[in-house]
């Protein structure tokens, strides 16, 4: 049987259009992330936090965005969503560090 590993968190850009937001919903109904962190003063990640989770806090820095969601996914059980620099429009992030893309 193979192990199936479910992502720490995911990183999604800041802007999305319409179809984006749409496609990342999509692929976030698999495993819904309750907490999203924000790094940026930008409003549309803002917007764009909001419009996917139920919460979102705002961090000083990208490696504080991250050190956060790799703790509160250990503490909660639960994937988190970071809103900024994404390699692709949704990268998935596991716990040993090994990204991929979702979408």
């Amino acid at each position: 049987m193979e192990n199936i590993q479910v992502p720490s968190y995911y990183v999604v850009k800041p802007k999305l259009s319409e179809a984006e937001l749409d496609e990342v919903q999509r692929a976030l109904s698999i495993t819904p992330c309750p907490f999203s962190i924000l790094y940026t003063h930008d409003q549309s990640g803002y917007q764009t936090a909001m419009s996917l989770t139920r919460e979102v806090t705002l961090v000083s820095s990208e490696a504080s965005a991250h050190d956060l969601a790799r703790r509160l996914a250990q503490e909660t059980g639960y994937p988190v969503l970071i809103v900024g620099t994404a390699d692709h429009l949704l990268d998935a992030v596991y716990m040993d560090g090994t990204k991929e893309k979702v979408c």
